[in-house]
């Protein structure tokens, strides 16, 4: 609901085509055996959380697509803890650009 407030706010939603994710952090797109802090959280990987995020911003007619930044994700698992993103070594540099996701978002 505070999305939709805030696009409302600025305009048209028509100039919003999607949303970008993970841009200043390490989450890796699909994780199958997510790290222990990530326990209880529905999102624990990118394709999670653009998938919960994106349900909710169709319910709310917003539109529901996603770039998801995986430039600091050579190494899945590089950082201790879900706050650590600044910096972590020796996360190195992720997988390049694509658009074969199998994400609909």
């Amino acid at each position: 609901d505070e999305v939709k407030a805030i696009l409302q706010k600025a305009g048209s939603n028509a100039r919003v085509r999607g949303f970008a994710s993970n841009v200043s952090n390490y989450n890796p797109y699909q994780d199958s055996n997510p790290p222990s802090y990530t326990n209880g959280s529905p999102s624990a990987d990118e394709s999670r959380y653009a998938n919960s995020l994106g349900e909710a911003l169709r319910q709310r007619g917003l539109p529901s697509q996603f770039i998801i930044d995986q430039g600091r994700v050579a190494l899945p698992g590089a950082r201790r803890e879900w706050g650590e993103w600044c910096n972590v070594s020796p996360a190195g540099f992720g997988q390049p650009f694509t658009t074969n996701t199998n994400n609909p978002n």
